[in-house]
């Protein structure tokens, strides 16, 4: 019995030190997370409370936190002035400039809306960086929005002004973009991938590159054209587009 005793309470000090193990932890990662959004006003809830960033060093450190698979990658986000990224360009980062806002490991799916603000100065020199724009990757469920861009980027696949690939909603962006790669670049978005849509958007700029050059949207499709882009004031605009897969090859079909 007492053996029994002994062995219960040794448990109950075991799982009293845990409890309080969890506890410390958890209020580590509140104060982390709490600490991470006070760096932005808002509360990243819904368009109307979505965090602001009014500041160069807010842009660069939502893309810290999205890369490091922080949740506010899935939060609302918006622009209340224009954005110059200067300060983040060939003295940042070695010589490489703007670190993408998302990567292939942790995509940006929430809500970010320019509020026909520009982003300008993006400069990027990494041959070896794929997925290179103003952000890496957006994922289904991502939307950019009201957004203007003027960027200059060297990078290897995946390389374009607002997204280096895409999967979720781009709409009503503007890219006024110098770029150059390897492969699957463009102006607006170098990778509509599947289900991806771009709707209202238009760029000006040149690319260079092996495949894939200076198009709206980089992927080429099945015919090699682009049915939806057209030439408008000398810049390349898409009413509408969205990807699909059908046999393993990418098109893009109108939506309007």
């Amino acid at each position: 019995m007492l053996n029994w005793q002994s062995a219960a309470q040794e448990l109950k000090k075991i799982m009293k030190q845990i409890i309080i193990l969890l506890a410390t932890v958890f209020i580590a990662f509140t104060g982390y997370a709490q600490e991470n959004r006070a760096f932005f006003s808002g509360d990243g809830l819904s368009n109307s409370t979505a965090y602001e960033i009014r500041t160069p060093a807010q842009l660069a450190r939502l893309a810290e936190l999205v890369n490091s698979g922080d949740e506010i990658a899935n939060a609302f986000f918006k622009l209340t002035v224009d954005i110059d990224l200067s300060a983040y360009g060939s003295n940042w980062n070695s010589g490489k400039g703007w670190i993408p806002i998302c990567t292939a490991s942790s995509a940006f799916t929430g809500h970010f809306n320019g509020n026909n603000h520009t982003v300008s100065g993006l400069y990027i020199n990494d041959r070896e960086l794929d997925f290179a724009g103003l952000f890496g990757v957006i994922s289904f469920g991502g939307i950019v929005q009201n957004l203007s861009v003027e960027v200059n980027i060297t990078g290897g696949n995946h390389v374009d002004g607002v997204a280096g690939q895409s999967s979720g909603t781009i709409t009503n962006c503007y890219a006024a973009s110098e770029v150059s790669g390897i492969d699957i670049i463009g102006s607006v978005v170098g990778d509509l991938s599947y289900n991806g849509l771009i709707t209202s958007c238009y760029a000006a700029g040149v690319g260079s590159g092996i495949a894939s050059l200076d198009k709206l949207m980089g992927t080429p499709t099945v015919l090699g054209t682009e049915p939806v882009a057209v030439l408008k004031d000398n810049k390349k605009e898409v009413k509408s587009a969205r990807a699909v897969y059908y046999m393993k090859l990418m098109t893009y079909y109108p939506t309007v």
